[in-house]
Order: C-alpha cells, then structure tokens, then sequence
C-alpha cells in the first residue's frame, strides 16, 4: 500500500518497500542445478550486488557444475568493466569452485546494446520484466514503478534461449570475462522437458 501523496515522489515510500524482490532473485539464483542467466542494462549494485554476492557463494557451497552467465549493456560512454564487474560478482565464490561464471556485453551500434532484464535458472522458472539492477531507481524513496514477473514453466525455456541468441555479440567480439579463461561460454540446450512445473496460465513468450 503506497501512502497518500503526490505521484511525483512528494512523499516517502516506506523503508525496504520493495526489498521482496531481493529475495526472489536469491530464490532464482540459488535454485540453479545447471544453468543460471542473469541480463541487465547495467551491473547490479548496492543490495542487488549483495543479494546476487550472497547467492553465488551459496552456490558454490553446493559444489556443482552449475553454468552461470551474466550479460550486461554497453553503450556511447558507458561500458562495463568485465574484470572489475567479474571480481565483485565472485566475492564470496572459492577459488576451487566447481562453477562457470562468465560475464559479457555488448553494444552494436550507437543505438543497438543489450536492454533484456531476466534471471532464469535450468529453463524452469525465471524473473522478466523492465527492472535495471540499480538500488536508487527501484529500492529508494522516490523509485520507478516497473513490472516484473515471476514465471515457471516452459515459457523460461525460451527465456533462456533468448539469451543464447543475445550471447553471439559479445562472443563474436571478444567482450567476455570469465574465472576460467575461458573467452565465450557456451550455449544453453534447452528444451521443454516433462518434469518442467506446468500451471494453468497459457503465455506467449515474445
């Protein structure tokens, strides 16, 4: 319940309004058996940051081959710097972790860069939507309303296709950290499965 006001942000959205959302990303995130994608136009920061720090460590723990990719956006005059970008995201990942992390971005043009927001995990459920990973835009006091949605099902198989397709840009030119050295992760298979969670809610992924 948003308190009485003016829209324009005159008054002060309660503390932590939106920090639910912290927790389904953790959710998602250390979900992940096999696969994890995670998209922004910018790097996460302040408790996004942590909340993703916190997950990734808490995958680790679990020591298995999960697969983890992180794309961001570049565009004129802001471009993420993968290695800086990479250290922060592992700060509590083991040296000896069984993961595959890889970060990447990409812009093709002066108006053509990465803009999806999504963390998917296995192609089994995922977060979509229009929220950038940015603490004073959608935590703070005066923050931008935006949608996201929480799905399960096989509509996050194509999700996650999607990023495959997003992947080819920053593989193709090189932009691409990773803890193992390696320059390009490879690509997701993923297919509709039968153990997928069905629902009741027929969607077209766009």
């Amino acid at each position: 319940q948003m308190p009485k006001g003016d829209f324009w942000g005159q008054t002060s959205v309660p503390a932590g309004h939106s920090n639910y959302i912290l927790d389904e990303i953790y959710g998602v995130m250390t979900r992940a058996q096999n696969t994890l994608d995670i998209t922004s136009l910018w790097v996460p920061e302040g408790k996004y940051l942590e909340t993703m720090q916190k997950a990734l460590g808490e995958l680790d723990k679990k020591n298995s081959q999960v697969y983890v990719r992180f794309l961001f956006g570049g565009y004129p005059g802001h471009e993420p710097e993968l290695d800086r970008v990479l250290k922060d995201l592992t700060r509590d990942v083991r040296r000896a972790t069984y993961m595959h992390i890889s970060v990447g971005t990409y812009w093709t043009s002066p108006t053509t860069w990465n803009h999806s927001k999504i963390v998917a995990a296995d192609g089994r459920e995922a977060i979509v939507g229009g929220m950038n990973l940015n603490d004073r835009h959608y935590l703070g006091a005066d923050p931008v309303h935006d949608m996201n949605l929480h799905l399960r099902g096989p509509a996050t198989v194509l999700t996650q296709n999607y990023v495959n397709e997003l992947w080819k840009d920053p593989c193709g030119d090189g932009k691409v950290a990773s803890i193992r050295g390696v320059t390009c992760p490879k690509a997701f298979s993923m297919a509709p499965t039968s153990s997928a969670p069905l629902g009741n809610v027929r969607m077209i992924p766009v």
